[in-house]
């Protein structure tokens, strides 16, 4: 099943069943941190609703029987275990580093 995530203006964000458990502990702990799930990305605070999302199920189904298949998630990256963030020291020889760049142009 699939369900998404409304939001006040209307937009909505795409959430896959095996999304779900996350993203509801983060919405019902009052989470500060923005949640990235495989079709978007949102804020916690401005959900207002999780909903099953029948019409995108349908969308789903006839793609199946089209034999399309569903191309990578656009935040492949951010959910890949590979992926980390880096420590501060890390992150302040990065900075340099690119600082150094943009001064050599």
């Amino acid at each position: 099943m699939t369900y998404k995530a409304i939001i006040p203006n209307g937009k909505d964000v795409r959430i896959g069943a095996d999304e779900l458990e996350g993203v509801l502990r983060q919405v019902g702990s009052g989470g500060k941190s923005w949640i990235v799930v495989k079709h978007g990305v949102f804020n916690p605070a401005f959900v207002a609703q999780i909903a099953p999302a029948y019409d995108i199920e349908q969308e789903l189904a006839e793609m199946r029987r089209q034999g399309i298949q569903e191309g990578p998630s656009p935040f492949a990256k951010l959910l890949t275990e590979k992926m980390a963030m880096l420590s501060p020291q890390s992150r302040t020889v990065a900075q340099e580093e690119a600082a150094r760049e943009e001064r050599r142009k």
